[in-house]
């Protein structure tokens, strides 16, 4: 039968070799019997005595012996069925573990025997500049594997920090017992919240690293530990901000910094809803650097405040990285934009030149924009190079551009990256553009596409690119790209959407471009009892294609043609011209009407 036993001994801060011995208890067979073991710590006659109960049986059964140091084991080792275990070290800034283990053959004929508890951890010193505050040390394995059948402990693979234990006599010295480990990539320390660098030496198994071999941490890096902060922090040029925020306090970047992002997580989940801030605030132009390889999230904390603020009247850059694989996911807690302003508080202008961006406007805020508000509900220009940009509009927000209610932003332009934008839409149908503005009197800048690959759908009575519900944008140019936009109903591909909705002139001189318009819309042109002005498509294209949508009487075009339905109109529709100096089409072919054949593809 197997037998069971329970059993963890008190911390033993000498490392050192630890006896025991066995003594048969004579009883007849098939009773029990009890063993007594003598633990003898550190070899000095002291120790502790516990009785292990063992019952009669089958001989050969295996008894698990171990000290964790006062530690908790994942799971409690009984005799026989129990091949391993794991112990988390990683906190030992009030006490270190001592890790060993063994086991033995339980023989009902034999009258003593002995086994040697082996350590096979590395006890280390660490000396730091004077200071009381808490030290830490990552890259370190965390998690120890006792494992009896080899009498071996190892790690089981996870590294991260270990909080090192203070010297009482001597506040300059840190101490850790650490599991044996080649290699330290990704090896740094911390004191309270600040980076530091280190050199860490080979750990084998029962060294004693002290002396002049004891690991110094003495220069002070540029990273900022999220996860240590306890107060306010505003990061200066050159500094990395890393981990995951671990109070509720406010994170800003000064102005003119540059700051880089390392797997950075900033209230994610959205715990903290108090504190009247974004999650990054920008207090001037900044630039955030996403750092190769790393995914970084960053969640507004009060309501009303965006994921990332740009400062009014100053621009915020994005990157991802030199290799341009960073990643990032910006939303609010509430009813902010995921990168821009919120309710009734303005942004300046914002820049992505590349990296993996996704970014989540709450109701009423744009994805990357404006929210909305009564006064102060605007943005500044919307700049995108490169990367891969995915935007969201709340209820009622652009994708890209103005959230509702009086909303605006300035000027939207895309030279570059793959961009996806979808426009957000309210219970009743108030919709928003993909890209252009939102719901009911927003308004966005001009709209200008140079290149790279552009996907944008629009919400419930909203263009795909143009303006929203009841609202306006100003010109609409593409000159390169691969475009794709879809109407929702109601509402054009590339032009206004439904009901007083209205935009510029629509110039298509360059690119692939495809239209879809909603019911009772134009592919190119108007929304349902809308307006824009003069469309023109230049032989420059590669191709053009609209497809006007149920109901419609035209996919490109003005008046009760291509307009839309129900008295909407639109300037003159020029296709296969060239252009002046001053924008203006030169030839081709004027269609007065517009064109009521769907789809109707133009390819010069």
């Amino acid at each position: 039968m197997r037998r069971t036993l329970y059993f963890v001994m008190a911390l033993a801060l000498v490392l050192g070799f630890t006896q025991c011995k066995k003594e048969q208890v004579n009883t007849p067979e098939n009773e029990t019997k009890t063993v007594n073991i003598t633990l003898n710590v550190g070899g000095n006659g002291g120790g502790s005595r516990h009785d292990i109960n063992t019952t009669t049986g089958a001989d050969e059964t295996e008894i698990y012996f171990y000290f964790v140091g006062g530690l908790t084991p994942s799971s409690t080792p009984v005799a026989g069925t129990t091949p391993s275990f794991t112990v988390d070290i990683s906190d030992q800034s009030t006490k270190m573990p001592v890790l060993s283990c063994n086991h033995v053959t339980y023989y009902s004929n034999t009258t003593s025997y002995s086994c040697k508890l082996e350590n096979q951890c590395a006890l280390v010193k660490f000396t730091t500049a004077s200071t009381t505050d808490p030290v830490r040390v990552g890259g370190l394995y965390t998690v120890a594997q006792i494992d009896f059948a080899s009498n071996s402990i190892t790690n089981n693979g996870t590294k991260g920090f270990v909080n090192l234990y203070p010297d009482a006599e001597d506040n300059k010295a840190k101490w850790a017992v650490l599991l044996p480990q080649t290699g330290f990539e990704g090896a740094e320390a911390a004191i309270a919240h600040v980076g530091y660098t280190t050199t860490i030496p080979n750990i084998e198994a029962d060294a004693f690293i002290t002396g002049n071999d004891a690991v110094s941490i003495s220069t002070q890096s540029n990273i900022v530990y999220l996860d240590w902060l306890t107060s306010d922090y505003e990061a200066t040029n050159g500094q990395t901000l890393k981990g995951k925020l671990g109070a509720n306090v406010q994170i800003s970047i000064a102005d003119g910094a540059t700051v880089t992002l390392d797997n950075a997580s900033i209230n994610a989940n959205g715990a903290w809803t108090s504190g009247n801030y974004a999650g990054i605030t920008c207090l001037g132009n900044a630039t955030i650097i996403l750092k190769d390889g790393t995914t970084n999230t960053v969640k507004g904390f009060y309501e009303v405040y965006p994921g990332i603020q740009p400062a009014e009247g100053y621009t915020l850059t994005i990157n991802g990285g030199a290799a341009g694989t960073g990643k990032l996911t910006a939303s609010s807690n509430g009813v902010g934009a995921g990168i821009g302003g919120g309710y009734d508080i303005p942004c300046g202008n914002i820049e992505i030149q590349g990296g993996d961006i996704t970014a989540n406007g709450g109701p009423i805020a744009a994805g990357i924009g404006s929210s909305s508000g009564e006064s102060a509900a605007n943005c500044g220009t919307i700049t995108i190079t490169g990367g891969t940009v995915t935007a969201t509009g709340g209820e009622m927000a652009a994708g890209i551009g103005s959230g509702c209610f009086n909303a605006n932003c300035g000027t939207i332009t895309i030279t570059g990256g793959t961009v996806t934008a979808t426009g957000g839409e309210g219970a009743d149908g108030e919709g928003a553009a993909g890209i252009g503005s939102g719901f009911y009197e927003a308004s966005c800048g001009d709209i200008t596409i140079t290149g790279g690959t552009v996907m944008a759908n629009g919400g419930v009575n909203a263009a795909g690119i143009g303006s929203g519900y009841y609202a306006s944008c100003d010109a609409i140019t593409i000159s390169g790209g691969t475009v794709s936009a879809t109407g929702g109903e109601r509402a054009a591909g590339i032009g206004s959407g439904n009901d007083n909705a209205s935009c510029g002139t629509i110039t298509i001189s360059g690119g692939t471009v495809t239209a879809t318009g909603g019911s009772d819309a134009a592919g190119i042109g108007g929304g349902n009892m809308s307006y824009c002005d003069a469309i023109t498509i230049t032989t420059g294209v590669t191709q053009v294609t609209a497809t006007k949508g149920e109901y419609a009487p035209g996919s490109i075009g003005p008046d009760s043609i291509g307009k839309g339905n129900n008295f909407s109109t639109c300037g003159t529709v020029t296709i296969g011209c060239t252009l002046d100096e001053d924008g203006n089409p030169v030839g081709g072919t004027v269609y007065p009407d517009g064109i009521s054949d769907s789809p109707y593809t133009y390819q010069p």
